[in-house]
This record gives C-alpha cells, structure tokens and sequence, in this order.
C-alpha cells in the first residue's frame, strides 16, 4: 500500500501543475479575454470572472515548503476544448522541479465551474493523468459542496470532494491586499479496489475576482509515514492585459 501511496503523492500534487501533454482535443486557435466572454476555436465562450485568459496576462507565484521555487504562468490567448470543457491555454515556466510544471497548462471553465485540465504522462512515474480537477464555482454560497469524478491516475479512479469556506473576503498575500476572494478546500482521492477511497491530498484555494489564483495551500499525505507534506504558493506579482 505505501508503494501504491508513493506514486499516487507524485500524482496529487501534479494537480496544480502540468506534466508531459499527450493528448487534448484541438479545434484552433482564438482569443480568450479577460473578465468577460471569448471565444475558442470550438466557438464555445469561455466566460470566468474569477479567471481572466487574456492574451499576455501572467501571474507569478512563489512557493515554499516542501518543494519550494518560482512559477511564471502566461496566458497564450488560445483556447481548446477538451471533454467538452472550454479551456485557456497557458505556457509555465518554473524553478519548480519536484513535481516538474514547466510547459502547457489548462484552465477550463463551464456551467460556472473552474478546471484545471490535466491530460499528461507523469515525468517521475510514467502513470497516466487524466484529470478535470474541479476547484471552485463562482454562483456557490458558503457551504455549498461537491463531489466529482475527476478522471483517473495509474488506472485508479480519481474523487475530488470540495467545500466552499468563505465568500467575499478579503486579504493580503505578499504585501498586496485582494477583495472579493473566493476560499475553497478541495480533497483529491483515490478509489482503489477492495479499499474504498483513500484521501491524499487537500487543496485550499483562494481566487480572487477578476485576478485569479492568489494562493494554494497544499497537504499531502507522506506515503512513508513522515508526517504531512505541505507546500504554500503566493501570488507575488501580476498583469490583466
């Protein structure tokens, strides 16, 4: 079982990042604006306030912890849909090098509900990543909550189960004050066979509107018995274009 966890900690934290792309379903290329509707090369409207797509609009984070480094992501303007999600297209560039997250990354949003679109081969395992991970919807109040089946990872069904915390808030990461943040937690699992769900790892969001991700906190479960492995990424410099 602690094997099995090992491999499946790689995967959990991946989530946040992009591994080696494999497959996604391209219709072309289109612009994705900011704040209000665009349109992707499928014609299907990507619309976000909690998620600008703006050609050149970048977000730096930095993060420390477990796996500490910088992390540079850059919208292309492009959109793409995969399973039947409208996504942004965004390059990475990173000094993060366990898990690796540099290259391609996927934000889709539908029906008000925020992706981060994973269809990947992980670089330290060779375990396939077919992973929808559901973060947050921006019409929900307090307390709502969600399951969903977010895809799979080493053959293994993947849940994610999220929890609306706070709404509206405001608060200050890396010397710079945001309003009107959303919080979310999100708990990633595994269904594994004769076992049932295992929870890995948990996922605090903080986005705030019309900027994006400003923080995530992470805990994942050490598959050797070390105690819990965190990490905390900071937005420390931004543009909307």
């Amino acid at each position: 079982m602690k094997r099995i966890l090992g491999s499946l900690l790689v995967i959990a934290l991946l989530a946040t990042s992009c591994g080696k792309e494999i497959s996604t379903e391209t219709n072309g290329a289109g612009t994705a604006p900011g704040p209000g509707p665009g349109t992707g090369g499928s014609g299907t409207p990507v619309t976000g306030t909690y998620q600008p797509f703006s050609k050149n609009s970048y977000w730096k984070y930095k993060q420390t912890g477990a796996f500490p480094g910088e992390m540079t992501v850059t919208s292309t303007g492009q959109t793409r849909t995969v399973s039947g999600i409208s996504c942004g297209v965004f390059n990475n560039t990173s000094t993060i090098t366990n898990p690796p997250s540099t290259g391609e990354g996927l934000f889709g949003i539908k029906d008000h509900n925020y992706y981060s679109v994973i269809k990947a081969v992980s670089p330290n395992t060779g375990a396939l990543l077919d992973i929808t991970f559901l973060y947050m919807n921006d019409t929900a109040s307090v307390n709502y909550d969600w399951d969903h089946v977010a895809g799979t990872g080493n053959g293994f069904k993947i849940i994610t189960s999220g929890l609306v915390l706070e709404k509206g808030i405001i608060m200050t990461v890396e010397g710079k004050t945001y309003t009107d943040v959303m919080h979310t937690v999100v708990q990633l699992q595994y269904e594994l066979p004769g076992v049932g769900l295992v929870p890995l790892t948990d996922y605090d969001y903080y986005v705030a509107k019309n900027i994006g991700i400003i923080k995530i906190k992470t805990i994942a479960d050490d598959p050797m018995g070390g105690g819990d492995i965190r990490t905390e990424m900071n937005l420390v410099e931004y543009s909307i274009k």
